[in-house]
């Protein structure tokens, strides 16, 4: 391992050192890039798989384990995009909960604290 690590690293100066760990950087990068798209594709897998199942159940059959399934599913489509979203020290929020406070925000360009009342 140690040496697969050194072997980014030309024998040399800083520049050499800085190119080595701007490999390792783009390799990580595209992992995290890799991790993420694994899980889009759990929530297609997902969405696919509930929809089948609630389909064959008009025709009186199911899938198999849809909802052990769908837990693995759901627990790989929130947490390997989330390291990306770490990486890029990204934040992750909610639209339901920012667009019903959205009328709570006042303009504070416009409004000035006056200190009384």
């Amino acid at each position: 391992m140690f040496y697969l690590i050194a072997g980014f690293f030309k024998r040399g100066n800083e520049e050499s050192m800085a190119e080595g760990f701007q490999r390792i950087k783009s390799i990580a990068e595209k992992t995290l890039e890799g991790l993420t798209l694994i899980g889009f594709a759990a929530v297609i897998v997902m969405m696919v798989w509930g929809t089948l199942d609630v389909v064959m159940q008009q025709f009186g059959s199911s899938l198999p384990a849809t909802v052990a399934w769908t837990e693995v599913l759901n627990v790989m489509a929130v947490t390997l995009p989330l390291a990306y979203a770490t990486y890029g020290r990204a934040h992750i929020s909610i639209d339901l909960v920012t667009t019903i406070h959205e009328e709570d925000k006042c303009d504070c360009e416009t409004e000035t604290y006056t200190g009384e009342g």
